[in-house]
C-alpha cells in the first residue's frame, strides 16, 4: 500500500548558510551578536538530531497509521457495497412483490368487472327471449283471430255484408259520443247471429 501522502525528500540547507542566518535572526530580533564558535550552536546541533529521529518516529508511526487507516477504509468501503448491494435486493424485492400484488389485484377487478357484464349480457339475452316469446305469442294471437274472420266470413257469407254494413253507418254517420249507444243497438241482431 502506498502512503497518503507523498514523501518528500529531507531538505538539508548547507551548515554554514544556516549558521549565518541563524546568527543574523538572533541579531536582529534581540540585538546581540553570537559568534561562530559560540557554544550555543553546540546546544542547536544536540537539538536537530533528537528531533530528526523524534521525527524519523513520528514518520513511521504516521505511516502506520496511515495504512491501518486505509485497511479500515477498503474494509468500510467493502461493508458498504455489501450493504447497499442488500439494499438494492431488498429494494427490488419489493418492488417486485408489489408489482404482483398490484398485477393480482388488476386480474382480480378485471375478472369481477367481466363476470358482471357478463351477468348484464345473459339478463339482456334472457329478457330478449322473452320478448320474443311475447312477441311470437302476440303474432300467433292476431294470426288466429285474422284466421278465424277468414273462416267465419267463409262459413257465413250473408254475415259478412250485416258487419261491413253497422261498420259503414257507424263510420258514415259519425254521431256524437251520445247518440253512439243507441246505433249499437241497431246493430244488436249481429250479436243474435240471425237477422
Amino acid at each position: 500500500m502506498e502512503s497518503l501522502l507523498p514523501s518528500l525528500p529531507p531538505s538539508e540547507p548547507d551548515p554554514e548558510d544556516e549558521i549565518k542566518r541563524l546568527i543574523g535572526e538572533v541579531a536582529k530580533r534581540h540585538k546581540i551578536f553570537v559568534a561562530h564558535d559560540d557554544p550555543s550552536f553546540v546546544f542547536l546541533t544536540l537539538l536537530e538530531l533528537v528531533s530528526s529521529r523524534h521525527l524519523q518516529k513520528s514518520d513511521g508511526i504516521l505511516a502506520l497509521r496511515g495504512e491501518a487507516l486505509l485497511d479500515a477504509l477498503e474494509r468500510a468501503a467493502g461493508a458498504a457495497k455489501t450493504t447497499g448491494e442488500q439494499l438494492i435486493s431488498a429494494a427490488a424485492d419489493y418492488v417486485a412483490k408489489q408489482t404482483r400484488s398490484s398485477v393480482a389485484e388488476l386480474t382480480e377487478a378485471l375478472t369481477r368487472s367481466a363476470a358482471a357484464e357478463r351477468a348484464k349480457i345473459d339478463l339482456t339475452a334472457k329478457d330478449a327471449r322473452r320478448v320474443l316469446w311475447v312477441s311470437s305469442c302476440a303474432a300467433v294471437a292476431v294470426l288466429s283471430i285474422l284466421i278465424g274472420v277468414v273462416i267465419g266470413t267463409w262459413l257465413a257469407p250473408d254475415m259478412t255484408e250485416r258487419v261491413f254494413r253497422c261498420l259503414s253507418f257507424t263510420i258514415e254517420s259519425a254521431p256524437p259520443p251520445v247518440r253512439r249507444l243507441p246505433i249499437i243497438g241497431d246493430c244488436s241482431g249481429l250479436a243474435a247471429g240471425h237477422a
